[in-house]
């Protein structure tokens, strides 16, 4: 879990192929050489690239953490893409400096996967990287992917209203995992738009200034090739929360309320958004003879309650239901167990000795294809145990050796039990 001097074990230094009287320092300078051999490097990514299937490259950066900058290569900083299978068991990782990373940068990486023998790679573009310009340019390349849709984009903003219509209607309902979700999905396109107009809020949009997604319900929609319609999904999950998001809408709608009546009628007038935040479009304000009257928007908390939890995803090349969920739920996956990594593997001090930052990133990465594997056969096995509950099942296997031959004097049957869901012999 650490590469600390308490690392200095036996069955540590069998693993590195060192004798059993191997110091910290022998370990770590083997471990940098191990990870300055390019060609070894190469073959443990193409080893794990013909293990997949459905390789999806993530344009997102994930930190290692460890070190301010990095000493992979001139301006490279200590971040990097990361490459998986289906299941999020990642494949492959490059290293960049997120100053550089565009979506020219995305498809040398995408090549770059190509070439390692992938087989028609998916990007997964995060939302600051999901605008018109950037899918049309990954279309025209032949690419597909998957990216967040803007809720600000007129065609979104119609497939919001359609899910909230699909709600009790049982031909909308769609299972994945082990939850049930509302779905309308629908084809779209990216299109010129009719007058070039900046949004008001371009981070939450998927247009630019040239280009806009529009809808089959448009009239320019009939002019698009077929090989370039999109495929838009608007989802929410099917739970009876409604009664409590109301409660809680209409308990902050209160409070903001009483907030108002407190202060001078005129200055809650001029301040109402500083003083509402964005709950200031569900309010109405008027003096009336130096009172303030205060009026609530109900249609507009009906509109945003029914429209709370819903996310629309755009797809490209990608028409399963099944495939689009395992590569949109893949993203919070990584974002989390790369944290965890990165929080668990620079635990302690640095020694004096410290493996490279080259070689520290491979390592974290390795933990991150161990960790994800571990997760995946524990979901897979139903029984709801986490990762960190069986690494900890685990420390109570008692083994004992002599740096050559090792025995196991004890196993729990909780670890035994833990070790089968592992598949683990």
């Amino acid at each position: 879990c650490k590469i600390e001097p308490e690392i200095e074990t036996n069955m540590t230094s069998i693993l590195l192929g060192t004798d059993s009287n191997c110091a910290y320092d022998e370990i770590i300078s083997r471990l940098n050489a191990a990870c300055d051999d390019d060609t070894s490097i190469d073959k443990f990514f193409l080893l794990r690239m013909k293990r997949a299937t459905n390789v999806a490259v993530y344009c997102h950066p994930f930190r290692s953490e460890r070190y301010p900058e990095s000493d992979w290569g001139p301006g490279r900083q200590s971040s990097y893409s990361v490459a998986t299978d289906i299941n999020g068991i990642p494949v492959y990782f490059e290293p960049f400096s997120e100053m550089d990373m565009n979506i020219h940068s995305v498809r040398a990486l995408v090549d770059h996967v190509i070439k390692m023998g992938a087989t028609e790679p998916t990007v997964i573009l995060d939302f600051s990287s999901s605008s018109a310009e950037n899918l049309k340019y990954l279309i025209d390349a032949g690419i597909g992917f998957l990216a967040s849709g803007g809720k600000k984009t007129p065609a979104i903003k119609q497939m919001l209203g359609q899910v909230v219509k699909k709600r009790g209607d049982p031909r909308a309902l769609r299972h994945y995992g082990d939850r049930n979700y509302i779905v309308f999905d629908s084809e779209v396109a990216v299109f010129p738009k009719k007058v070039p107009k900046r949004p008001d809020s371009p981070e939450e949009n998927n247009e630019t200034d040239e280009l806009e997604i529009i809808a089959m319900s448009d009239p320019r929609f009939s002019s698009v090739s077929f090989d370039e319609h999109m495929i838009a999904w608007a989802c929410t999950e099917n739970e009876g929360n409604s009664d409590r998001n109301r409660e809680q809408m209409m308990s902050k709608l209160s409070e903001i309320e009483s907030r108002l009546m407190e202060i001078d009628p005129y200055e809650a007038v001029d301040n109402l958004k500083s003083i509402a935040g964005d709950y200031y479009k569900y309010f109405d304000l008027e003096v009336v003879e130096g009172e303030l009257e205060v009026k609530i928007r109900q249609k507009g908390v009906t509109a945003a309650l029914n429209r709370e939890g819903i996310f629309v995803i755009v797809t490209y090349g990608l028409k399963n239901w099944n495939t689009t969920m395992s590569y949109y739920e893949n993203i919070s996956k990584l974002e989390r167990m790369s944290k965890v990594m990165a929080s668990t593997l620079s635990a302690g001090t640095l020694s004096e000795t410290p493996p490279t930052e080259r070689a520290w990133m491979i390592v974290q990465f390795c933990a991150l294809v161990l960790w994800r594997m571990m997760e995946k056969r524990l979901q897979d096995s139903g029984e709801g145990v986490t990762v960190r509950a069986a690494l900890q099942s685990l420390d109570m296997i008692v083994s004992i050796g002599d740096g050559t031959r090792w025995q196991t004097t004890e196993v729990a049957p909780y670890s035994k039990h833990m070790l089968d869901l592992l598949h683990i012999s």
